[in-house]
């Protein structure tokens, strides 16, 4: 155990005690454990010895979308008060998944002497311990009634009583045809080819070339809505974290700092720029843009470059995540009241949800990149630990019944075949394309026309 802090020196220490932490949701591949007080700069906290749990795997106590980690601690100071005078961070097995939680994952603290060599026998909510068979083949787990919804599907299919056409996911409207499938396509746009298609949801522009001469009339979306492949879904997207001088808001003589929203361009997508979205005038155009698409009758809007915040965050912001989460409600509030039907879709940046657990009741619906293919590259497989990451994130969306979309970036069959066959397996809506997202794709085996 490190020295304590100058301010703890003299006081009162007891030995060995048990730290019991409620968590929002498991940790998988867990390494190491530590609790530190948010005074301590160098944060030399207490650490301990996990019970119920093998260094490297889940933890041993598994509940609905939460955890209980129990740790043996070395001593703790028993009378100190806990609730924000602390802070917890752990790290999961993976290097590449070197990730710091914070206490946002933590619901309580609680602190009790250690009482026998024995870690303590506890459970969450009377659940008993993971069942390790239960496992998922990628790493993550299952909560208990997920766990029991699946084995159910997969009796009824073993049984021939239910098709892999028969699971989908429920539209935000709850009364509505599940969406099984969608489209993401923002170029190249031929609306008439698009309603040939049996797609349940599309994802396109609001804009045939992505200017204002172009843009898809109502009566245009409305005739794509009720196509001749079935009805369909129609989300259009809407980039909130960058600014892009193709839009009807980009004015002539615009550069970074002038105004004084707009930040530098991104050196992967040329005409693109980062904003300072948390400012009111950018706010201000995109709820225009947004008045734009509700006219239009588009049923919902996909939101683009929510993981924006962390380029901010990085670089000081302490504030820039909530400003992003206030900024989607803002967008949520300002469409419903146009129109109280409609969808707002986020993409990526899944991961608040972990700290801002009312996130959950601001969207309809995710969309994530990636999943398995595309992250190192694509037509590449994506790293497990990042795969496990992403998936326990949208899990928590899923389990609050929230459409999840999945978009990976592959060309290889058996790579597109994998990438179907993963997502479905988890419960989610799988798309394959090429990033430049300008193709109507239809891969084979996998047509929604032919389940």
């Amino acid at each position: 155990m490190p020295d304590a802090p100058e301010g703890d020196r003299g006081r009162r220490r007891n030995a060995p005690a048990v730290a019991t932490l409620q968590l929002r949701r498991p940790v998988a591949r867990l390494r190491s454990v530590r609790i530190a007080r948010l005074d301590d700069d160098r944060h030399t906290g207490l650490t301990g010895r996990l019970c119920d749990v093998e260094q490297g795997e889940h933890l041993g106590r598994v509940g609905e979308q939460r955890a209980q980690l129990v740790l043996v601690l070395d001593s703790e100071e028993l009378t100190h008060p806990v609730g924000d005078g602390y802070v917890v961070r752990w790290f999961v097995h993976s290097p590449s998944l070197a990730t710091d939680y914070e206490r946002h994952n933590v619901m309580d603290i609680t602190f009790a002497p250690f009482r026998g060599e024995q870690c303590p026998v506890t459970s969450f909510r009377d659940e008993p311990p993971l069942d390790r068979r239960w496992l998922t083949p990628y790493g993550g787990s299952m909560p208990v009634r997920r766990r029991n919804l699946f084995a159910a599907m997969a009796l009824l299919a073993w049984m021939g009583l239910l098709s892999a056409c028969q699971i989908g996911i429920p539209s935000p409207a709850g009364n509505e045809p599940a969406i099984r499938s969608f489209l993401y396509q923002l170029q190249a746009i031929d609306l008439a080819a698009i309603g040939q298609t049996c797609y349940d949801l599309i994802v396109i522009d609001y804009s045939a070339d992505g200017g204002q001469d172009r843009t898809f009339t109502a009566n245009q979306i409305a005739a794509l809505s009720a196509g001749p492949g079935g009805p369909k879904t129609v989300l259009a997207y809407l980039s909130i974290g960058e600014a892009e001088e193709y839009r009807f808001y980009w004015e002539p003589g615009w550069r970074p700092g002038d105004p004084a929203w707009l930040d530098a361009e991104n050196p992967n997508w040329a005409s693109n720029y980062k904003v300072r979205y948390w400012d009111q005038e950018w706010q201000r155009i995109v709820l225009t843009f947004l008045d734009r698409l509700v006219d239009a009758g588009f049923d919902g809007a996909y939101l683009d470059l929510i993981d924006a915040y962390e380029h901010y965050e990085n670089r000081g912001r302490a504030t820039a995540a909530a400003e992003m989460v206030s900024f989607v409600e803002a967008i949520r509030v300002h469409a419903r009241e146009r129109d109280p039907d409609f969808r707002i879709v986020v993409q990526n940046a899944a991961e608040l949800v972990e700290r801002f657990p009312e996130y959950l009741e601001l969207v309809d619906g995710i969309g994530q990149e990636d999943i398995y293919y595309g992250y190192a590259g694509d037509d590449r497989p994506t790293p497990f630990g990042a795969t496990a990451e992403m998936e326990a994130h949208l899990d928590e969306f899923l389990a609050a019944g929230k459409l999840v979309l999945t978009i990976d970036y592959a060309t290889t069959p058996s790579h597109i075949d994998d990438a179907y066959a993963r997502s479905r397996a988890k419960g989610y809506v799988p798309f394959v394309t090429t990033r430049d997202l300008d193709k109507l794709i239809l891969n084979p085996g996998h047509d929604p026309c032919d389940d």
